[in-house]
This record gives structure tokens, sequence and C-alpha cells, in this order.
């Protein structure tokens, strides 16, 4: 039996993925927020002639703009404008100072649970979809997030929680990666009335704070099949864990593997088909 590494948020220590097969210039934007605060988010152009959607992600606890650099890369190749808000009062420094005062532990704990963050950051998205405005109208909008950010895609996709939080559905498709299950923040139940297209990412070593890595799994299952026009597909990659998902470490075959995932996904929003997708080495789904 794999043996699971105590419980780390990958966004706390700030590694650059390096994307092995191309490169694409991102550009650091400043965008005003609807409370006048101004906030900083990392931009990456489309590389096609014509923009294919626009994909906000949204990183974890501790992390930062500088964060799925990978995955953003990749987007960005593929021909989809993609923007990584900082999400300043969730991030790098208020994580540290909120583990100072209440331990490792408890901080993070309070951290994923803290309303006024998920707030803020329902606000850095719209910031993001204000800036985007008319720069790539035609094609769909998705939210990608990783663990904190899991939860804000599933809370902006409509899934019912203990924070009394109630997000617009303003994307036209979400991805979760590490999402969370029933807990702390997702009461059973939580996931039955999500209406779009839905992707959740995890893997064997992605531990969560309500147990083991299957615990993420509870969010797929809790989701309604909606064959014809929302489909639901989860996706477990044998040995990924919460770090090697979004790229830090060494290897960095779990972070390609991941984008390619989330670029199969886009390009069947089209012409929704929610059979399972062709077999992958060391990737497991499920699709509804």
């Amino acid at each position: 039996m794999l043996k699971t590494p105590p419980l780390l948020f990958a966004t706390l220590v700030t590694v650059v993925a390096v994307w092995p097969k191309f490169s694409v210039a991102s550009e650091s934007i400043i965008l005003d927020r609807v409370d006048a605060v101004k906030i900083q988010a990392q931009m990456y152009p489309a590389e096609l002639p014509q923009c294919r959607g626009v994909a906000v992600l949204s990183h974890g606890a501790g992390g930062g703009s500088s964060g799925f650099k990978g995955l953003a890369q990749a987007l960005a190749k593929a021909g989809w404008l993609a923007v990584v808000p900082n999400h300043a009062e969730s991030g790098t420094a208020e994580l540290r100072k909120d583990m100072r005062q209440a331990g490792f532990r408890q901080g993070l704990d309070d951290a994923v649970s803290n309303p006024a963050f998920y707030r803020n950051r329902f606000d850095d998205i719209q910031a993001v979809l204000d800036w985007v405005g008319s720069r790539c109208p035609d094609g769909p909008k998705v939210l990608v997030g990783h663990s904190m950010g899991a939860a804000t895609a599933m809370m902006e996709a409509g899934a019912a929680n203990h924070l009394g939080l109630k997000a617009q559905d303003r994307f036209d498709a979400y991805i979760a990666i590490s999402p969370q299950g029933v807990g702390r923040l997702f009461p059973e139940g939580a996931w039955s009335t999500l209406k779009k297209p839905v992707m959740t990412i995890t893997g064997t070593r992605d531990k969560a704070l309500e147990g083991d890595w299957t615990t993420r799994q509870q969010a797929f299952d809790g989701m309604p099949a909606d064959p014809h026009t929302a489909c639901k597909r989860e996706a477990v990659i044998q040995g990924a864990s919460h770090f090697t998902l979004v790229g830090h470490g060494v290897q960095k075959r779990h972070e390609a593997l991941v984008s390619k995932l989330v670029l199969d996904f886009l390009s069947e929003l089209a012409e929704p088909s929610c059979e399972p997708p062709v077999a992958q080495a060391g990737v497991q789904f499920r699709s509804k």
C-alpha cells in the first residue's frame, strides 16, 4: 500500500515549473477589484490567431500568481487566454501569519475555511473577467482551481457549503484539481445541483484534510449525470501528489499529464461526449 506523506499545500513553497517543450511569454498585469483594491495577475496570451477561450486559474492557499505556470503555458500554446490572479488575502504572507499564530495544521485549516477569503477570491475572479472584456469574446470561459482554488471553483459552480457562500456561476465549465470531499467546507449532497461541465483531477498520493486521497472522489460522486449537455469527468493519476499535480518537485510528468487532461476536456466542450476518453497509462477515468 502506498504511504501518503503529511499534507502540504503545493503552493507553500515557490518553485518555478519548467515546461520542457515550449516557453510562452507572460505578462504581469494590475487589475481593479470592485472594492477598489488593486490585484496583481499573470497573463499568458493565446498563441493562435483566434482566441479559443478564457481560462482563469485559481491557486491554492499560500500560493500566488507565479503558480500554474506549466498549465497556463499549455493553455496559451493551445490558443487559450490564461490568467492567474494573485489571491493576496489567502496567499503566502497571510498563510504564514496564520501558521505562526496557530501552528501548521490549524493555521492551514483556518485559512481554507475562512469565508472572507473566498469572497475576496470571487472578487479577484470578477476583476479578471472585467479585464478580459472583449479580448476573447467568442470562446467559452473556464475556471480552473487547485486545492483551495478547487473549493473556489466548486463554490462558484454552485456547490452548497458550510460557509454560507453563494457565487454566480459565471463560467461555462469548471476544473477542480485536488477537490475537497465532505467535511468542514462541503456537506453531503453539496454537488448535486452542478449544471455545467466539470472535471476533477486527483492522484493516489493526494492526501486531504478530510482523509486520504479517496475523499477527493466524493465531489465527483455527488455530481448529477447530464450526458447531453454537461458531462462530468474524473481523472485519478497513479502516484501523483498534492505537489506534483501542479508541477512542484523534480518530476514534471504529472504536471504535463494534468495539462493534457485539461486540454482534452476543454476540446470537448463544443460537442459534449460523456464517454470515457481513450485509456492513458497511469490514469483512471470515470465519466457521467
